[in-house]
């Protein structure tokens, strides 16, 4: 995977900067040797195979210093026909960083980019993160389908607190501030139980999934999100048939 992913760069625009020009032009900061080293990417590609009997295809991975917020790891990205894998700069050193292992992180962006072509939705990041080392985030990383969804349930979050904050030194109630929190457990609600029902299928359908390959994730990996909900409905027949 590693040599793939640098004779993919090189192919590209040879030694120019021209290859990751477009990530700089989306407001990502490389330095001055942006290339992830060819081991990091091999035991990503390897950890894959373990997980989804597949290896990731050959993208390139880029280094970058700023571009990914403030508790971003990676991400995968496409534009205009391109695409890549963008790490925080600090996994050039370090294994771990707050609560991402770069092993895990890029192996799930590397699942996003050998899935791009599903354009999935409902499954997308369940099955991303299945390398996740520990069992909670398998189960409950999944729970937000879109970026934007992690949002919607933080600012109504950060609302209630700072209008609980202002009330204490106001000395006077707000009740609008029950407004923001209505939202906030409302959407936190209407989440979890969205993300329970996928998991069900989900589970449903590796049971399907495990009939058809050796290793079941292979037969997930390789499917929309039409293709999962159909084998979800063959799942249980496969349990009662044993």
């Amino acid at each position: 995977m590693g040599g793939q992913v640098q004779q993919k760069q090189s192919e590209a625009t040879g030694s120019s900067m021209d290859s990751y020009a477009w990530l700089e032009a989306l407001g990502f900061k490389l330095g001055s040797d942006p290339y992830v080293p060819s081991k990091y990417c091999d035991e990503a590609s390897d950890y894959m195979m373990a997980v989804y009997g597949i290896r990731p295809p050959a993208v390139p991975v880029y280094f970058v210093e700023s571009g990914l917020g403030l508790f971003g790891g990676a991400c995968f990205l496409e534009h205009e026909g391109r695409s890549a894998v963008v790490l925080r700069a600090c996994f050039r050193v370090r294994e771990k960083w707050f609560r991402y292992r770069r092993r895990d992180l890029l192996a799930h962006e590397l699942c996003h980019a050998g899935r791009a072509d599903f354009n999935s939705r409902k499954y997308e990041e369940v099955i991303a993160y299945q390398c996740a080392s520990n069992r909670f985030s398998r189960y409950w990383g999944g729970v937000f389908h879109r970026h934007w969804e992690a949002y919607a349930v933080v600012i109504p979050a950060v609302l209630y607190s700072v209008a609980s904050i202002f009330e204490s030194f106001a000395l006077d109630t707000l009740f609008w501030r029950f407004i923001p929190l209505a939202l906030f457990l409302c959407l936190t609600v209407s989440y979890v139980v969205r993300h329970l029902r996928v998991m069900h299928q989900f589970g449903r359908a590796m049971i399907a999934a495990g009939e058809m390959a050796p290793v079941g994730m292979s037969v997930i990996y390789q499917s929309d999100d039409a293709k999962i909900d159909r084998l979800a409905r063959f799942g249980p027949e496969l349990t009662t048939a044993k």
